[in-house]
C-alpha cells in the first residue's frame, strides 16, 4: 500500500491505514484523505465536499462493517402511494377546513376518509419515525463497533455529544445553498472534522493495540 502523495501526520497516516488495510475500505480511506487535501488547501468548495465525507463515513462506515443496511424509507414513493387514492375535497383545491366545506362529514364535523388512504397516510408517519429512530442509533453505532460500548450508557457523554453535533454539522451543509459561507463556517468545519478525526483515531488505535496483544500472545505461545 501506498499512501497519498501528500504530508500526513502520524494520526492521519494511522487512520489512512486502519481504513483502507484492516477495514479494507479503501473507498473511504481515500475520502478521508481527500478531505484533509481540500480542508488543507481551501480549494473551491471545500466546506460542501468535506462536510460531504463527513457526513458520509459518520453515517455509513460502521454500518458497512456491521453489515447492516439503512433500511431507509423511500419518502417520494410513499407520498405517490397516498396521491393515487387522495381526493380533493379531502384537500384539493377545493378543500376548507370549515364544516360547510366539501365532501362528507362525520358526526364531528371532519372528512370521512376511506380506510386505505388512512393506511397509506399511516406506512408514511411510521417510516417518518422510523428514519427518526435510525437516526438515534447511527450516532451510537459507531461507538459501539469500533470502540467496544456494548452499553450505550457507558459512552461518556461529552463524545456522544460532540458526534451527534458534527454529524448533525455534516448533514446541514453536505448540499450547495444559496448565500456564501461565512468565516464562522470555516472554523466550524475543521472544528467537526477534528471531532471525526479524534473518534476515528481513537477506533484505530484500539484496533492497533488490540491487534498488537493478539499477536504477543501468539508470539509468546510459539515460543
Amino acid at each position: 500500500m501506498s499512501l497519498p502523495t501528500m504530508n500526513l501526520t502520524s494520526e492521519q497516516e494511522r487512520i489512512y491505514e486502519w481504513l483502507h488495510e484492516e477495514l479494507d475500505l479503501p473507498v473511504f480511506a481515500e475520502a478521508y484523505v481527500g478531505a484533509i487535501h481540500l480542508l488543507n488547501a481551501k480549494s473551491p468548495g471545500y466546506i460542501n465536499l468535506v462536510a460531504h465525507v463527513g457526513r458520509d463515513i459518520m453515517n455509513t462506515l460502521a454500518r458497512t462493517i456491521g453489515g447492516t443496511r439503512s433500511g431507509r424509507a423511500d419518502h417520494q414513493q410513499l407520498v405517490d402511494d397516498i396521491k393515487e387514492v387522495w381526493r380533493d375535497d379531502w384537500g384539493g383545491p377545493g378543500f376548507t377546513s370549515s364544516e360547510d366545506g366539501f365532501g362528507e362529514h362525520d358526526d364531528l364535523g371532519g372528512h370521512l376518509v376511506t380506510y386505505e388512504a388512512c393506511a397509506r397516510v399511516k406506512k408514511l408517519v411510521e417510516g417518518h419515525e422510523d428514519a427518526s429512530e435510525r437516526s438515534n442509533i447511527a450516532n451510537y453505532l459507531f461507538f459501539q463497533t469500533f470502540l467496544d460500548y456494548d452499553d450505550i450508557d457507558r459512552i461518556p457523554k461529552n463524545l456522544v455529544d460532540e458526534w451527534k453535533e458534527a454529524r448533525r454539522w455534516f448533514q446541514e451543509h453536505t448540499h450547495c445553498r444559496k448565500g456564501c459561507f461565512s468565516e464562522d463556517d470555516q472554523r466550524e468545519i475543521e472544528k467537526h472534522f477534528q471531532t471525526l478525526h479524534s473518534s476515528l483515531y481513537v477506533a484505530a488505535s484500539s484496533a492497533f493495540e488490540r491487534l498488537k496483544g493478539i499477536d504477543d500472545i501468539l508470539e509468546e505461545t510459539n515460543r
